[in-house]
């Protein structure tokens, strides 16, 4: 991985359960990666725990780039993710900050001054 989180993060794919499968995710990502996405930040909301786990761990195995859950840190944290991307009825990113091990990427959405306040331990923010 790149030592520039700004390099790392510089084109995100942000996948898409209602336009692709679990099972082509993988493929689709590599496809992806080689043109030019630099991390993969996987939502799969409506997967269960195990099969988001599943998920992740087979787009982790297909690309060399940070691979990071959506909203789930217990299962980031369970595969070994580069991070979990938190929205604000997530766990706080305080909170996350502290059980995280060194080098775990925490990003959070960010669509008000509130939500920027409580997101201020952040590696990053998604702002929408």
């Amino acid at each position: 991985m790149p030592s520039n989180l700004a390099d790392q993060l510089r084109l995100v794919l942000v996948t898409d359960d209602a336009l692709v499968s679990a099972g082509d995710l993988p493929a689709r990502c590599v496809a992806a990666v080689r043109g030019g996405v630099t991390a993969v930040q996987v939502p799969f909301k409506q997967l269960a725990p195990h099969a988001l786990a599943e998920t992740v761990r087979a787009v982790m195995a297909a690309v060399p780039v940070p691979v990071f859950v959506n909203d789930r840190l217990d299962v980031a944290l369970a595969v070994g993710a580069a991070g979990v991307h938190l929205g604000p009825d997530d766990v706080p990113v305080a909170a996350a900050r502290r059980i995280v091990p060194p080098g775990f990427l925490l990003g959070a959405s960010v669509g008000s001054a509130g939500e920027a306040r409580t997101a201020g331990d952040a590696d990053y923010w998604g702002i929408g």
